[in-house]
């Protein structure tokens, strides 16, 4: 590691060069990138691999990476330079990633970053050893609009690049869709085939694991402590009621590991099958809980007396989704890369 640190820093230093200031750029074909990377008083301009310039203070890179602050600490390679002239640090990265990674050193940068911006912000972060930034990319990754709307192709980019944290969240905010190619659809074109079947191997353990909480007649997950403690305990008196004066069809449950005999009218057997069939394509807490699933149950046919235990089912669906999340956070193994060895010998960060 500290070899590749070394390599590193060398490359940075034999490429670093000067400029006479925003106007009089040291190579013709690079371009300023513009606000708020633009400050006439910055001291250094890291220059992209496809030629954007963003002047930068020295202070800022320092704080943030420690690889940084001990290329600033070297030598100069021109002494002679006059304090006008600004060093240029040739980078790698191409303009839209380093815009991305400095969006999260300076707090005037804009906030909307891309996909693909994202995740090269990730890797660039890791490599310059900006601690403090992939750990808040990574936060930030999971809750990102982009990822949340584009979860797929989040996952994927995410996988091949070998970003564990960044993945594991694109791979939760995947189970509110369904995996079919119908639901992937024009998607498709921008997975690879490796990441989208560890993706379609997790999803479907989601579903195998939350569907069951609903796959038969007993509710072992259900259990007496659910049952009467608040805000559950008045709500799920009336559910667990029976009616026996009425002609309305029942249908027999047990809840809990002890098995207890729960007699419930047709609605609540409705919601039941519903939502096992929900969760076998979409394993997310939230899916069965959508008003869209459970008003239409208070509408369905049912004496008045059947329809009262119906004022039990907002804490029977609160119960579910917390179990299914539950179920959900102990699917890991699916998304485990083989260890993956750096040239230096180091192991990298694995899903």
């Amino acid at each position: 590691m500290l070899f590749a640190l070394g390599i590193l820093l060398y490359k940075m230093a034999s490429t670093t060069r000067s400029s006479e200031g925003p106007n009089e750029q040291s190579s013709p074909l690079s371009t300023p990138f513009g606000p708020p990377f633009d400050d006439a008083d910055a001291e250094i301009i890291l220059r992209s691999s496809d030629l954007v310039d963003f002047y930068i203070y020295r202070a800022m890179l320092s704080k943030t990476s420690p690889l940084f602050k001990t290329m600033f600490s070297l030598p100069q390679p021109d002494a002679s330079v006059s304090e006008k002239q600004r060093p240029v640090i040739d980078l790698t990265e191409d303009g839209e990633t380093i815009a991305a990674l400095l969006s999260f050193i300076y707090p005037l940068a804009p906030e909307s970053i891309s996909l693909r911006g994202m995740i090269g912000a990730r890797v660039a972060a890791e490599k310059y050893d900006m601690a403090v930034i992939f750990q808040h990319l990574d936060e930030r990754f999971g809750v990102s609009k982009i990822v949340q709307d584009s979860p797929v192709e989040a996952f994927c980019a995410a996988y091949s690049h070998k970003l564990g944290e960044a993945a594991r969240a694109a791979a939760r905010a995947s189970l509110k869709y369904g995996m079919s190619l119908d639901d992937i659809g024009d998607k498709l074109q921008y997975t690879n085939g490796p990441a989208l079947f560890q993706l379609w191997k997790y999803h479907r353990a989601c579903s195998a694991a939350t569907a069951k909480l609903v796959s038969d007649k007993h509710l072992a997950w259900i259990t007496d402590s659910d049952s009467d403690t608040e805000p559950h305990r008045t709500l799920w008196s009336f559910a667990r009621s029976t009616c026996t004066t009425c002609s309305c069809w029942k249908y027999h449950y047990t809840v809990g590991p002890s098995r207890t005999r729960w007699d419930v009218a047709a609605p609540w057997h409705t919601y039941i099958t519903q939502a096992h069939a929900i969760l076998l394509e979409r394993p997310y807490g939230k899916a069965v809980a959508h008003r869209s699933v459970v008003g239409p149950i208070f509408n369905l046919e049912a004496c008045h007396i059947c329809r009262n235990t119906l004022a039990g089912l907002p804490a029977f669906v609160d119960l579910l989704r917390k179990e299914v999340e539950t179920r959900v956070s102990e699917v890991r193994h699916f998304l485990a890369h083989p260890p993956d060895t750096s040239p230096d010998g180091s192991y990298r960060r694995s899903i």
